[in-house]
């Protein structure tokens, strides 16, 4: 004999299932909707770096500053493959923190606090690159510090863009 309860039981377990399904379709659409607006996002900037907005004089500026960084790293390992120490305290006195090209303190207020806080170690790693060449440093301590200091302009670069605003 079957209870008179069993259909009832059974439309009440089918009506929870398809609830169920229902509520994990949508569940999964919603998914697939996020994923579209983080993929269109992602496809319009793949940069998710952050934006530094400068004007064109600022980005001359900043630009100049990382070139004299850049030349400062070709001077000192230039000195390390010479075993010239006199050229690599030359090199890095280039870019030390009161090296003419440093970014002006005028960009203070353009720069985020981040920027400023690499850009400055770097510059104090060049200056104490110099002062270790003019003092005896191996070629192999100033190599690990060359190493240091390009992390530091790996993680700049890795964090930040330009973006020019007329």
């Amino acid at each position: 004999m079957i209870p008179i309860s069993a259909p009832l039981t059974k439309i009440t377990l089918l009506g929870a299932c398809l609830m169920l399904f229902s509520a994990c379709d949508e569940a999964r659409e919603h998914e697939e909707r996020e994923e579209h607006a983080q993929t269109s996002e992602h496809s319009i900037n793949p940069d998710q770096r952050k934006i530094l907005h400068m004007d064109v004089k600022q980005r001359h500026h900043v630009l100049t500053e990382m070139r004299q960084l850049l030349a400062s790293t070709q001077g000192v390992l230039e000195g390390i493959a010479e075993n010239d120490m006199e050229k690599i305290a030359e090199a890095a006195a280039l870019s030390a923190p009161k090296a003419p090209k440093t970014v002006d303190f005028r960009m203070k207020d353009v720069l985020p606090p981040d920027f400023r806080q690499m850009g400055k170690a770097a510059h104090v790693a060049f200056g104490d690159m110099a002062q270790k060449a003019q003092n005896g440093a191996s070629k192999e301590e100033i190599t690990m510090d060359l190493a240091n200091t390009l992390n530091t302009c790996v993680a700049c670069h890795s964090t930040f863009q330009v973006s020019v605003d007329d």
